[in-house]
């Protein structure tokens, strides 16, 4: 079994996901990457090709909200822990995912992190 499954609500945006991808090869630990097609084009399998190092599964979620995509998302997980993402998310260490392994292992609670939009960063200046 994975540690975690990281799953990515891909309805659009999408064009953000490589930075997402690219911020996942520098993660080390066990991982499993569910990439939920919100939009059904068959992009998305195309994209996953050109990251064949990673362990990406595509999986079509066209007819969802955001909500259903999560629930299906949950539903399709083989990870222990499970983290949900949106295309343009990073992490800003390699050492994210680990971080969180030990944290959790230390002390299991529910860990919800999220991140700043440009636009909040810029109403907080």
């Amino acid at each position: 079994m994975k540690d975690f499954s990281l799953n990515l609500l891909c309805k659009g945006a999408n064009h953000l996901l490589p930075s997402t991808l690219e911020s996942l090869k520098m993660q080390s630990g066990s991982f499993e990457i569910l990439l939920l097609d919100g939009e059904g084009n068959g992009r998305l399998q195309e994209l996953a090709k050109q990251y064949d190092g990673l362990p990406i599964r595509v999986e079509s979620a066209s007819a969802c909200n955001q909500a259903q995509m999560m629930n299906l998302g949950v539903a399709l997980s083989q990870g222990k822990y499970i983290q949900f993402l949106e295309p343009g998310d990073r992490y800003i260490s390699q050492y994210g995912l680990s971080f969180l392994k030990e944290l959790i292992e230390k002390e299991p609670h529910l860990i919800v992190a999220r991140g700043v939009s440009q636009e909040a960063k810029s109403h907080w200046l």
